[in-house]
């Protein structure tokens, strides 16, 4: 994939970025079932580092990205473990330190993948927010959409954030079929707030059943409404 030509962007629009964007890889291969990942076959592919270092590269050359912080867009940046060292290890030594962030699991903050050493170097070369995909707190739930994490690896993320001062994100769902009041009650946002108040929640959001998925089929045989043109999924989507 050849580097992204900056300059046919307007300079008034970079200018007026908030975040740069940059996007590494697209895709996920794990099998959350509320996922648009699972409906396209969890197919996960990615520059190679030599390409994003070079393109980190542009980025920093450019009057109109100074001081102005890199969000790394990929849905899941740390799922070849070695391209993302080799990423991390390239901005240190090449001089590319700039404020970023990005997305992550919370089952791959543990020793032998995201760990001390690796999160240090996060630290190092300008990581201050990584931001999980919490969805529930319930393990029951949390095992019904096949997350294959449970709410100790999503508390245990977030103390490793916080030892390096990185900013640990958790977004959070709501409204899945077959989900109790009990579901909803478990308390672990409250676990996460209570660790430090440098821990951001976004949500809860809406669960949105996505075509083709399990959980899409599932809300059809519960008695959802499927929405019968653009207009109602818009309604749907909003509210």
């Amino acid at each position: 994939m050849p580097l992204f030509k900056w300059e046919l962007v307007l300079k008034e629009i970079l200018h007026n970025l908030y975040l740069i964007p940059s996007l590494t890889s697209r895709g996920c291969p794990h099998r959350c079932t509320f996922c648009i990942n699972a409906i396209l076959k969890n197919k996960w592919r990615a520059r190679t580092a030599e390409q994003v270092l070079n393109d980190l590269e542009i980025i920093k050359s450019k009057e109109y990205f100074q001081n102005k912080k890199l969000r790394f867009w990929d849905e899941n940046f740390f799922v070849d473990i070695n391209r993302a060292k080799e990423i991390i290890n390239g901005m240190i030594e090449r001089n590319l330190i700039m404020p970023w962030e990005t997305t992550i699991r919370a089952d791959y903050v543990k020793e032998g993948r995201v760990d001390d050493e690796l999160m240090a170097k996060l630290k190092k070369s300008g990581c201050n927010l990584l931001s999980f995909g919490a969805e529930f707190g319930s393990p029951v739930i949390l095992k019904k959409i096949n997350k294959d994490i449970a709410p100790e690896d999503i508390l245990n993320s977030a103390k490793m954030c916080l030892r390096h001062d990185i900013i640990p994100q958790y977004s959070f769902m709501i409204g899945l079929p077959g989900e109790t009041k009990k579901d909803m009650m478990i308390r672990l946002i409250d676990k996460l707030i209570k660790l430090s108040p440098k821990v951001q929640i976004l949500g809860p959001q809406a669960f949105r059943p996505y075509p083709g998925s399990t959980l899409y089929e599932e809300c059809k045989s519960a008695g959802w409404k499927e929405p019968e043109s653009l207009e109602e999924w818009k309604e749907y989507s909003e509210n």
